[in-house]
């Protein structure tokens, strides 16, 4: 009896993203763990998720207390970086399979599986793009955007969310790509953790789908957080208000950065009204191309243009140019002129967060530099690409 290929690679697959996962969990508990202890960013978070399911209220001073206990030794003075829980209360649900894992060990593996979400969303993009490069180009790539690029490897250090965010995201445009709307909606989920960039996110790409009239991965996407969000209630009772000052406080501490703050005041209402309208005009503009070039256009515009408008509390977030700078890739190697420039002009783009720390202030201003900066080259992409040319398999 012969065994179906799939469930051959499935069985094989298993184990070995098993050994793959535990081998990088285990090199971050010796390494990271033990350099920084659990002053990682996502500790607040699990200490939370214990408190929810206890029955306590994660936005508390005990709970606020136990985390500075836990991450510092002692409890903070008034207006240091007080560590309080920031995320809402349907994240704790999300996160409770990490609760079954020593507090250290829940650390390393979150932080490793944002390591391994950077390494997997290139892939993901590749086949959104139909696009097959050499192995060493492939190689290059990943080099390039999770080591060089800085920002994925400053997430991973950290423990954040941004890789697991960016990879729902693209797990979700994937399944829309590939007719599966349903699983799209359970992706989007993931990405709102937190919902400060996933939220406006998530609701932007749902909103295509609905101008195209595709409900399902709105409806399913709905339902589920309308179901995380009553067991919350059912758990921890009514959370908002105190969420909400948490958040506030948290906005006072986290020093975020807005792009727009870093232009002279006159100018920034012509920015906020430029960057605006573009991404209107890219919303109007998708219904008049195809699926997937308007989805991966679309994509593009709304990751740049939030980067641009909403204030970022931390350097990763500018891991989500990924997506805009793997298009430009493959639109460099659909060009029939012009690739030896552009794929400079992309190499230098990976390695320019190094240059800026060693600009005076270039630690705010590569929030406005990044983005605007990936855009330019993405658009310059776009001219004298041949959209219906079959993508050749490597760079120049």
């Amino acid at each position: 009896m012969q065994i179906n290929t799939g469930i051959y690679k499935t069985i094989t697959a298993i184990p070995l993203a098993f050994i793959l996962v535990a081998g990088i969990a285990w090199f971050t508990h010796q390494t990271v763990i033990k350099m920084y202890g659990y002053r990682l960013d996502f500790y607040p978070s699990l200490v939370g998720t214990e408190a929810f399911w206890a029955g306590e209220m994660p936005y508390s001073r005990a709970v606020t207390e136990r985390i500075q206990i836990g991450m510092f030794g002692a409890i903070l003075s008034a207006g240091e970086d007080e560590q309080r829980v920031a995320h809402p209360a349907y994240s704790f649900v999300l996160l409770t399979p990490l609760l079954l894992l020593p507090d250290a060990v829940a650390l390393a593996l979150w932080a490793s599986l944002q390591f391994l979400a950077f390494l997997i969303t290139p892939f993901l993009w590749f086949s959104i793009l139909g696009w097959k490069p050499r192995p060493w180009i492939t190689i290059a790539l990943l080099l390039g955007l999770v080591f060089i690029f800085r920002y994925p490897m400053i997430s991973y250090v950290l423990g954040q969310f941004v890789g697991t965010m960016l990879l729902s995201v693209s797990v979700g445009i994937w399944c829309l790509q590939n007719n599966k709307p349903g699983w799209a909606g359970v992706a989007f989920v993931f990405a709102m953790m937190p919902p400060s960039f996933g939220a406006p996110l998530v609701v932007l790409l749902l909103l295509r789908e609905v101008l195209y009239g595709r409900w399902r991965t709105a409806i399913v996407f709905t339902g589920l957080m309308v179901l995380l969000f009553m067991i919350t209630l059912i758990r921890i009772g009514w959370w908002l208000p105190e969420w909400f000052a948490n958040m506030s406080a948290y906005q006072e501490y986290a020093n975020p950065q807005l792009a727009a703050g870093l232009l002279p005041q006159l100018v920034q209402p012509l920015f906020f009204t430029a960057v605006i309208g573009t991404g209107v005009w890219a919303l109007w503009r998708t219904r008049r191309t195809n699926a997937q070039e308007g989805m991966v256009n679309f994509t593009c515009t709304v990751l740049i243009m939030l980067l641009l408008l909403l204030p970022i509390t931390g350097n990763y977030y500018l891991s989500f140019l990924i997506p805009v700078l793997i298009v430009s890739a493959w639109r460099i190697a659909q060009r029939r002129a012009g690739r030896l420039p552009m794929s400079i002009a992309l190499i230098a783009l990976l390695l320019l967060p190094w240059l800026h720390l060693s600009i005076p202030q270039g630690w705010r201003y590569q929030f406005l530099t990044m983005p605007l900066l990936a855009a330019l080259l993405w658009w310059l992409t776009q001219r004298g690409t041949h959209p219906n040319a079959t993508a050749p398999e490597s760079l120049p």
